[in-house]
């Protein structure tokens, strides 16, 4: 008896020693990178959050943005055919912030699950329905994602690109989240999940389009290269200043700033990561990020339409 409990004692006091040694090292690298974001002279600060405490490997499983793929793009291109595309001003607001004329749903988790481009699809056609329709919608993420899988290698927790998204928000949509829970897993949603809400999107580019369609038709879906200093972010306009790329992710961009020339964007980490919409308080999980920063304007996927609204 007195030797199983040394014997778990001992296990404990091995579990301690090691959490204490990778907390020390997230620390450590913590301070490393706030010492280079000094030295470069860029407005961001590092810190502990909710991504610093997990495993390199585990924290690459929430990169679920497929860059260099163009599947689903021929389908999306012939479902969008009837969608008529506004034409853009040439001149934009100097700011626009969504999230404070109350046109953004609340921040979520994704969880251990590459399902970004489902979150940030949803968020998208959830801030579409409650700017245009005056409706505050909680849409099903899992539908989403398990709506977008295509054999073995796309969807599902494994990731995907924006054509796949705009198709299956044009196509599918998703109903409320009450019919078929978040599981952060590849689990098929009930047969009866059938009302669902959809929204006609495009995929596009270029900076000036970004600010147009954000100006114009509100929040937008965008993708951009995440390193590994992305993970201590804390607060400020995040600049990559060290660390190799890891993978992709889809954020909801709501809103930019033309004189201090960053975008807005609501990420899909809980709220125990990044900063509040203003960076001044309210709700956490929000980041800002430099204009031509990590190829964030590389492509984004726009509203224009709704399509057969909750039906």
């Amino acid at each position: 008896m007195k030797l199983h409990i040394f014997i778990i004692l001992l296990v404990l006091s091995i579990s301690i020693v090691h959490a204490q040694e990778d907390r020390a090292e997230m620390l450590s690298r913590i301070a490393y990178t706030q010492k280079l974001i000094d030295a470069s002279r860029v407005n961001w600060t590092s810190g502990e959050t909710s991504m610093s405490r997990i495993s390199l490997m585990e924290f690459q499983q929430r990169l679920g943005l497929i860059f260099s793929d163009e599947t689903g793009k021929e389908e999306m291109l012939r479902n969008s055919q009837n969608i008529s595309v506004p034409e853009r001003s040439s001149s934009t607001p100097n700011y626009v912030n969504w999230q404070e004329k109350g046109c953004v749903t609340s921040v979520k988790d994704q969880g251990s699950c590459g399902s970004c481009y489902a979150f940030a699809s949803c968020a998208l056609m959830e801030s579409y329905y409650l700017r245009h329709f005056q409706k505050t919608l909680d849409l099903s993420e899992q539908y989403f994602m398990m709506k977008t899988k295509i054999g073995n290698f796309m969807g599902g927790c494994k990731g995907n690109n924006l054509w796949v998204c705009a198709g299956t928000c044009i196509a599918f949509g998703a109903p409320l989240e009450e019919c078929c829970p978040y599981k952060a897993s590849e689990e098929a949603c009930p047969k009866d999940c059938t009302k669902s809400y959809r929204v006609g999107c495009m995929v596009t580019g270029g900076i000036d389009g970004f600010q147009a369609a954000l100006a114009e038709s509100g929040p937008i879906v965008v993708g951009f290269m995440v390193y590994e200093d992305f993970r201590d972010y804390k607060t400020g306009v995040y600049k990559h200043v060290h660390g190799k790329f890891l993978g992709g992710h889809a954020v909801l961009l709501v809103g930019y700033n033309k004189e201090k020339e960053y975008w807005i964007a609501k990420n899909s980490w809980g709220g125990d990561w990044g900063e509040s919409c203003d960076g001044k308080g309210g709700e956490k999980g929000y980041f800002r990020i430099g204009f031509g920063e990590c190829m964030i304007e590389l492509a984004f996927m726009g509203p224009f339409h709704a399509v057969n609204p909750g039906k």
